[in-house]
């Protein structure tokens, strides 16, 4: 190797003598600066992954195979601008109950309906209390991830983890109502915050242009859904006589 670095020396010290030889030199450096500069933007900057990436937990460290499996209790919030408005209930399979405001309600993801506690064993059908229930699917959000673009990740020193996406306006437009609109605004942010295991435990989506645009709301938009006791939650019994 020593031999070698000193044919390099040797080589690059006669090309300096001549004129086309120094030219060749000053294009050799100019074509390694590009290369270098290449190599950094192509490995540093982010792009889109596909969902296999982060539920494999292989690329970029995380997995949400404990959300997906569909047994755990939540408290989803919604932040439209100095309101919030929150949910807190538990799923086990295609059953789940939830409250919202002081109400009971119990959903069942079989018959896709939804029932409203009137008394003690008095359940009506009801419409979805939550207006913003598109995001709070994990589904639609893994959706959403798939075409966001990786920023970053923040380690703590604890071993959990956040990874942050952006998301344009634009695309998240597209997902939700499929219609194409081309508008130049600030990003949106989608962050997967996991435990030590790499388990995402929470997801928090700051979509304040989004809202805007949409008239949702003047300044602040988000929607924060946190899961915890996963695999614990006993099996929920139908309270609906059909």
């Amino acid at each position: 190797m020593k031999k070698r670095i000193e044919q390099l020396k040797e080589i690059i010290k006669n090309l300096k003598k001549t004129d086309r030889g120094r030219a060749l030199l000053f294009f050799l450096g100019y074509l390694l600066f590009f290369i270098i500069v290449f190599i950094f933007m192509h490995t540093s900057s982010g792009g889109n992954l596909d969902r296999s990436d982060y539920e494999k937990g292989n690329t970029i460290g995380f997995n949400v195979d404990e959300i997906m499996e569909n047994n755990y209790s939540y408290k989803y919030t919604i932040t439209v601008d100095i309101n919030d408005y929150e949910f807190a209930g538990k799923r086990n399979g295609d059953l789940e109950e939830f409250i919202y405001d002081d109400n009971e309600y119990f959903r069942d993801y079989n018959n896709k309906k939804i029932y409203i506690k009137n008394d003690v064993n008095d359940w009506k059908e009801s419409n979805n209390p939550n207006d913003f229930n598109f995001f709070t699917d994990i589904d639609n959000v893994l959706e959403l991830a798939d075409n966001a673009t990786y920023v970053s990740m923040t380690d703590y020193s604890s071993g959990k983890r956040t990874y942050n996406f952006k998301i344009s306006t634009t695309t998240i437009e597209k997902i939700v109502s499929d219609i194409d609109i081309d508008l130049d605004d600030k990003p949106n942010e989608i962050m997967f915050s996991t435990d030590e295991e790499g388990n995402v435990v929470n997801i928090k989506m700051k979509f304040d242009s989004y809202g805007k645009y949409k008239n949702y709301s003047k300044k602040y938009f988000s929607i924060e859904l946190e899961y915890d006791e996963f695999g614990e939650i006993k099996e929920l019994e139908n309270p609906i006589i059909e």
